[in-house]
Formats: structure tokens, C-alpha cells, sequence
């Protein structure tokens, strides 16, 4: 479980690092694509730290 928690984050990470490169914002699509998954990787990792923030209280 530990292990697919951090493939989220890094994804997110990664997709994060292509956003932001110059091919990815010429290619609407491709942006588009990665975009989304970067806002579905996002809601992951903040349920994930809800979940933990609230076991750690």
C-alpha cells in the first residue's frame, strides 16, 4: 500500500516537471491530458494526507 501511495507522488511529481516544459505547452493535447492528470493525482494525495492527518490526532 506504502508503495502505490509513493508511485501517486511521484507520478504527481513527474507530471508536475512536464507541465512546465516548453513541448508540453505547444501540444494543447497533450498539455490537456496531463493536466488532468495532474488535478486527478492531486485530489489523491489530499485525501491521503486528510486520511493521515486525521490518524495522527
Amino acid at each position: 500500500m506504502i508503495e502505490k501511495l509513493l508511485e501517486i507522488k511521484n507520478r504527481f511529481e513527474e507530471v508536475g516537471q512536464l507541465l512546465v516544459q516548453s513541448e508540453t505547452m505547444k501540444d494543447p493535447k497533450k498539455f490537456a491530458l496531463l493536466n488532468k492528470e495532474y488535478k486527478d493525482l492531486e485530489r489523491w494525495l489530499l485525501s491521503i494526507t486528510s486520511i493521515r492527518q486525521y490518524w495522527m490526532v
